[in-house]
């Protein structure tokens, strides 16, 4: 019973690695749904209004938007894990159609970025919401960064590409985080 007990796990050892693997359809997949979040919290914060209607949405959608970014940073991250199977992938077909992907997500990205990062007004409801969203946006910012850094990895022949996309959402997401955070806690590792 030992012995078939040790042959069971040898196995599963075996076939773990293989069914963690990801492939470019599933990444493609991934971050369809990921541009659709980010699509789904550009509709919530370009209500009318100054501030993007916050206001008229108060708590409800702002706690959606903080669902949300949660969402795309485990996906994202879960993206990141899976990839880091995979061979380098030559430049091609699919190679292409990964890299559109990635840059369809970050330019429905960077308007809920944008929202966050000019979103200066004080509003009495903020205050309960700023750790919420800090939290989110953090954690958004380290999936999106991991999952960068991996599609980087591996397609090297879209480096140029990759890396601009992936240092602009950098950058908007250290921005973002100022209205949200204290200095100490804005780095995104």
């Amino acid at each position: 019973m030992v012995f078939l007990h040790k042959i069971l796990l040898a196995s599963l050892a075996m076939v773990a690695p293989l069914a963690a693997q990801i492939t470019s359809a599933q990444v493609v997949d991934k971050l369809d749904m990921m541009t659709q979040k980010s699509q789904d919290m550009q509709r919530l914060a370009q209500r009318p209004g100054r501030l993007g209607g916050l206001l008229g949405i108060g708590l409800i959608a702002l706690d959606q938007i903080v669902t949300d970014l949660n969402d795309i940073g485990n996906m994202a991250s879960s993206i990141a894990s899976q990839m880091q199977s995979m061979p380098l992938m030559p430049a091609g077909p699919e190679s292409k159609t990964m890299v559109n992907g990635f840059t369809e997500f970050t330019d429905s990205f960077m308007p809920v970025l944008y929202f966050f990062r000019d979103l200066d007004e004080p509003l009495p409801f903020l205050d309960v919401m700023k750790l919420p969203v800090a939290d989110a946006l953090k954690h958004a910012g380290t999936g999106v960064s991991s999952m960068g850094v991996t599609f980087i990895e591996n397609l090297p022949s879209e480096i140029v590409e990759l890396q601009g996309k992936s240092d602009l959402v950098q950058n908007f997401l250290r921005d973002s985080l100022q209205f949200w955070t204290s200095p100490d806690d804005q780095a995104i590792p």
